[in-house]
């Protein structure tokens, strides 16, 4: 069963107001939102103009949130800019920091995800426009936005499941059919984006794969011993759905 949801952090409840003032400048083309990492399950406890990703409150991490509680573990503070899609397809321009507590405890990550499909749609028809007016051939643009994946789901089993069937499908392959150094290769992957700091994670990536759990340790140990990284511990107050 999934825990009881519990009381938000006073620390981030101080951070609430910073999401209200953001989104009242930026619009409602710009969604703000403030996860609690310690309740992965349902991590938002504020958000702003949710329609943009489609999410509400209790809504949970995402994959790359999940990759930056890895991250903070190297010190990272501030993700940088990339450009997600949303589920309806609309273009995101997006950026997120992780957020310590006074003691340096890593606390809660802040995301603003920017609506910027307008913008670029009236960027494409004004050099439409300006290649209509001129009588030279003008060079095009090779520059293109980079778009990075964001799952932006409301269960984050879910999230996992997608993940997992992705980088499985990039093999070409069914996970039947993978090799043992393939199934080695998939949880190193998954391994790399923070999959395994969820508590449960273990058993659910082993029933998707169709291999014990046991086995999935073994795959980590090897892993981690190739890169020197310990085995980090798992986020407590999460459990695997029934």
């Amino acid at each position: 069963m999934v825990k009881e949801k519990k009381e938000t952090n006073p620390f981030l409840k101080s951070l609430l107001p910073i999401v209200d003032c953001i989104a009242n400048l930026m619009g409602k083309n710009c969604e703000v939102v403030l996860h609690d990492v310690s309740q992965p399950e349902h991590s938002i406890i504020k958000i702003r103009n949710g329609h943009v990703t489609g999410r509400k409150e209790g809504a949970a991490l995402t994959d790359i949130a999940l990759e930056m509680i890895k991250s903070a573990d190297d010190g990272l503070e501030v993700l940088g800019t990339y450009n997600p899609r949303a589920k309806n397809g609309r273009l995101l321009k997006s950026n997120a920091c992780n957020i310590r507590d006074p003691k340096g405890k890593l606390a809660g990550i802040m995301c603003i995800n920017l609506d910027v499909s307008s913008i670029q749609q009236f960027d494409q028809s004004l050099r439409h426009f300006a290649q209509k007016l001129q009588d030279f051939t003008i060079v095009k643009d090779e520059r293109e936005i980079k778009a990075k994946d964001e799952k932006f789901e409301s269960d984050l089993w879910s999230i996992i499941r997608e993940i997992i069937e992705e980088i499985i499908r990039e093999k070409g392959k069914t996970v039947d059919f993978l090799t043992k150094n393939e199934r080695e290769e998939v949880i190193k992957t998954l391994d790399e984006k923070g999959i395994f700091r969820v508590k449960g994670a273990i058993h659910l990536v082993a029933n998707a794969m169709g291999i014990s759990s046991p086995t999935i340790y073994m795959y980590l140990e090897k892993s981690r011993l190739e890169t020197r990284n310990p085995i980090p511990f798992s986020i407590q107050g999460i459990s695997k759905k029934k």
